[in-house]
């Protein structure tokens, strides 16, 4: 995969930077699925959580009613999840300029900030 950061260009191109970066998260995060280094339930956790359908990052309330959990299991699957995917040092890389990109929820950036 390519070393590029995704919002490489005009440094006001941020609205096209968005979209790459939710499009390649998304898609790192489906072959995690595919390779079942990541379950569905984690995957969908993340998806929400990062704002990786539809306009906006979902908060952890919102998530666990979403996915009809409580927000403990979804902070947890979270928190596992990231620490398992973020070992993959593109993956980790991604994610780091994505939360450059959009402003991500606390339980996300605490992680990022911790790791």
């Amino acid at each position: 995969m390519s070393n590029h950061r995704v919002d490489e260009g005009h440094p006001l191109d941020k609205s096209a930077a968005v979209p790459r970066a939710k499009a390649l998260l998304l898609s790192l995060l489906q072959e995690r699925v595919a390779s079942g280094q990541l379950n569905k339930l984690d995957a969908r956790i993340l998806i929400l959580r990062l704002g990786l359908e539809g306009e906006r990052c979902h908060s952890l309330y919102e998530t666990a009613s979403l996915i009809h959990k409580s927000a403990e299991t979804v902070r947890h699957h979270q928190y596992q999840s990231l620490r398992h995917l973020t070992k993959d040092q593109y993956f980790d890389q991604v994610l780091r300029e994505y939360a450059r990109l959009v402003p991500l929820p606390r339980g996300i950036t605490y992680y990022l900030h911790k790791s």
